[in-house]
């Protein structure tokens, strides 16, 4: 969302999956790794304030194995 044409306002949500396997090394008898999900939200904002002389970027993350 762009409230006016100097910023920005976004959000995100996001999700992952890993399929489990065997985790292999040579000197070690191989283990197996369980599969994952994920959700990824993400929150932000992007603008320039005082005409143009400040330039702020931030985001807030929250990773849900």
């Amino acid at each position: 969302h762009s409230p006016d044409e100097d910023s920005l306002v976004y959000g995100r949500i996001s999700t992952g999956y890993r399929a489990g396997s065997f985790q292999t090394k040579s000197d070690a008898p191989p283990k197996q790794v369980k599969e994952e999900t994920l959700v990824n939200y993400e929150l932000g904002m992007k603008g320039l304030f005082m005409d143009g002389r400040l330039r702020l970027t931030s985001g807030v993350f929250y990773n849900d194995f």
